[in-house]
């Protein structure tokens, strides 16, 4: 079974408030971190989708269409791109 489609991260931390806020302090280290770590985990989770929706000779694998036709609108975003779709215009 493929993996389910990736979701789209979203930002957890507002540095641009924090800059206003304390505008000689430098960044949170951590919170810097936990940006970068989600942004790490959606990377992984795309790699990871797109390894198990595409067969070895390049064609898309049916269960991976499957899982993709469902994608609709998140948190009042426009639905993404299927990935496979990405993939395969490369």
């Amino acid at each position: 079974m493929v993996a389910p489609v990736p979701e789209i991260p979203s930002r957890g931390y507002d540095f641009s408030a924090f800059s206003v806020g304390q505008p000689g302090a430098p960044l949170p280290g951590n919170q810097v971190d936990n940006e970068l770590d989600r942004a790490n985990t959606a990377v992984e989770q795309t790699i990871d989708f797109v390894r198990q929706a595409i067969n070895d000779d390049g064609t898309v694998k049916t269960s991976a269409l499957t899982s993709i036709v469902g994608t609709t609108r998140h948190s009042g975003r426009q639905a993404p791109r299927p990935l496979v779709a990405v993939a395969l215009q490369t």
